[in-house]
């Protein structure tokens, strides 16, 4: 099979899987958002937010690590990431159980702990996964790997409702979350090839080491940039603030995740294979960054027009007026995924640092929010903030990549200008009169706009033009061969 072939197969397998994963996810958060108070998911939201901070395990990324590294293959080697990953697991699960009491005070449930030391149980349950599924990356297999994180998620979406109604308030959420890392970690072991291993060598930690700590400095950047504005709200609103607010995130985050999974999945892996071979490097880049500028598009066009009636629609009328939380947070989101290419492309050639670099400028947005939170500005305003540190991080990342690898850092920029100006005329229309229309219509007149979005970026990026003329090429010809195999068969 061809590498065109396996990647169009590994983009089926991770599309289908984060597809139904995040839909998964989409329903669970609808269910429980419609069952529970926006107290109960802002609890909800805090717990997540303190499982993130503690997550050493995944911060430090030794999953992609076996994919782009020469040795990834070796058992010897796994078995000291495997070392690592799990004494990074154990330190940020005690780490966590110290800091449940301030952390609770910080939430407001300060007559509660426990349900902060419960989540212990989930970090290290993260770092005694088998990375086995993710070695089968580097022959882009993914099925082992969706395996592991669709099933668990299937899993607890259809246990949502009949605990929700059950427990009646944030204990569903914390059971269900427990499930969902233990039923993940055994799933992990039971796809493996190799048996799970831990050892010691110094050489290979220290190279394991240098590659993960600028991942894990930047996981803590980028928990302060996507949660640090939520953190806010946590400390300066109430917790049904922060329910509403943390509901918009999650429509808001959803969509680029899945499509920041598959593209790292996929993408890292064809980089890493040519990252020796400048033509073909920047070939494939910039047929990565056409095709993120025109998902970016639609993505930007169906969120911020849609605005307030994705809010009610998914989660009830108990969330209506978030909707402009929800349209300044998709575009921040929109600047961050154009991101992920240059950001992505400079890890295929071992540089970590340059995504570092980039979320320290995004810190920015951090400091605009605590701007607005302390001086009591409406919620809509600290989403806003997120806005400027992006754009900023953005171009940081074109111009560093440029540095590091022979792709011209203009295209690029030119490509976020076209998705900026579509964010922008999404923004025109979604403060004119549409805003009033019933949600049904809202969204119609949203889904129209993405269309409108799409159609504009296939115009605008060569490669996205470039590929469906292959693929309508492609299909002509299976079309007039059609009467051949016809009169074969006869």
């Amino acid at each position: 099979m061809g590498l065109k072939s396996k990647l169009l197969k590994g983009s089926l397998i991770l599309s289908v899987g984060q597809g139904l994963g995040y839909g998964a996810s989409f329903l669970r958060n609808m269910v429980l958002a419609r069952l529970l108070t926006k107290s109960d998911f802002g609890v909800a939201a805090a717990c997540g937010m303190a499982i993130s901070m503690f997550e050493f395990a995944g911060k430090a990324a030794l999953g992609r690590l076996v994919v782009q590294d020469k040795e990834g293959d070796q058992p010897e080697f796994i078995a000291v990431a495997h070392a690592v990953q799990c004494a990074a697991a154990f330190g940020g699960a005690c780490l966590l159980l110290l800091a449940a009491k301030p952390l609770a005070s910080l939430f407001g449930q300060s007559t509660q702990p426990w349900v902060i030391q419960c989540l212990a149980l989930v970090p290290l349950l993260k770092g005694l996964e088998h990375l086995d599924v993710s070695r089968f990356g580097r022959q882009l297999r993914f099925w082992p790997q969706t395996v592991v994180d669709v099933g668990p998620q299937l899993a607890i979406t259809g246990a949502a409702w009949p605990i929700a109604l059950w427990l009646k308030d944030y204990r569903a959420i914390i059971v269900l979350m427990l499930v969902k890392s233990l039923m993940s970690c055994v799933g992990s072991h039971w796809l493996a090839e190799n048996p799970y291993r831990w050892r010691v060598d110094r050489e290979c930690g220290k190279r394991i080491v240098a590659f993960s700590w600028p991942l894990m400095a930047n996981s803590f950047l980028m928990f302060g940039i996507q949660q640090g504005d939520q953190m806010l709200v946590a400390g300066f609103y109430s917790l049904s603030d922060l329910g509403a607010y943390s509901a918009a995130a999650s429509l808001t985050l959803a969509p680029g995740i899945i499509f920041a999974h598959v593209f790292s999945a996929v993408m890292l892996p064809v980089f890493a294979r040519h990252q020796d071979n400048p033509n073909a490097f920047a070939r494939y880049y910039l047929i990565a960054m056409h095709g993120t500028g025109a998902f970016c598009a639609v993505y930007a066009a169906v969120l911020v027009v849609g605005g307030d009636a994705w809010m009610v629609t998914v989660f009830g009328r108990k969330y209506s007026g978030a909707g402009y939380i929800l349209a300044w947070l998709a575009a921040a989101n929109t600047l961050r995924m154009l991101s992920v290419v240059p950001v992505l492309a400079a890890m295929a050639k071992a540089d970590t640092k340059t995504m570092m670099y980039c979320n320290l400028l995004r810190c920015l947005r951090i400091v605009l929010a605590l701007v607005m939170a302390t001086s009591g500005q409406s919620l809509w305003k600290v989403a806003a903030a997120g806005a400027a540190g992006e754009a900023t991080a953005l171009v940081a990342a074109f111009w560093l990549l440029h540095r590091r690898a022979p792709v011209p850092w203009v295209s690029g920029l030119k490509c976020a200008a076209i998705v900026g100006l579509i964010l922008t005329l999404s923004g025109a229309v979604a403060v004119s009169g549409v805003r009033i229309l019933p949600p049904c219509k809202l969204l119609l007149v949203a889904l129209c706009g993405g269309l409108f979005a799409g159609f504009v970026g296939v115009l605008a990026f060569s490669e996205c033009r470039n590929q469906l003329i292959g693929i309508a090429r492609a299909l002509a010809r299976v079309v007039l061969q059609l009467p051949r195999v016809k009169e074969t068969l006869r």
